[in-house]
């Protein structure tokens, strides 16, 4: 176990002395190294990258300006179709209320139509799918039709 523990130390050593020698290395050798040198030919490179990435900006921006504008109209778009329609949601409400009548009040026209769907030969439950009203309601309406015309 001593022995292993030896040998990590002299690696550990070993591993320190090789990390010194190349950092030295490293710092004589950024100490010498010389700029880049631009020859005319690489400014004019530059400047022709540097012209292209502005023109690829600008139109860029020019895009998103026009998309924004696009998603602010189509975002009014919206808002007016949703007032429409709330609109029509309180206006088939409203005729929803009006079409309510307080128990003990009937409404002719309703009776009138069931009479007059009876009286083409359709059966109740068709007159029921027709109507809306309850099968019971169209029985008994058909019932005093048959009274009021007589035996």
């Amino acid at each position: 176990m001593q022995a292993l523990m030896i040998f990590q130390i002299i690696a550990d050593i070993v591993l320190c002395i090789a990390i010194l020698f190349l950092l030295m290395r490293i710092g004589r050798n950024i100490g010498r190294a010389k700029p880049p040198v631009l020859d005319d030919t690489s400014l004019a490179e530059l400047g022709r990258l540097i012209q292209e990435s502005r023109a690829e900006a600008e139109h860029f921006s020019r895009i998103m300006d026009e998309s924004c504008a696009k998603l602010k109209n189509l975002a009014l778009h919206l808002e007016t179709q949703e007032a429409k329609l709330a609109e029509h949601r309180q206006e088939v409400n409203r005729q929803l209320e009006q079409s309510r009548l307080p128990d003990g009040v009937h409404d002719s026209n309703k009776y009138t139509k069931v009479s007059a769907l009876l009286k083409t030969g359709l059966t109740v439950k068709e007159v029921v799918q027709q109507t809306g009203l309850t099968e019971g309601e169209i029985s008994l309406i058909f019932e005093l039709e048959k009274k009021k015309i007589g035996p």
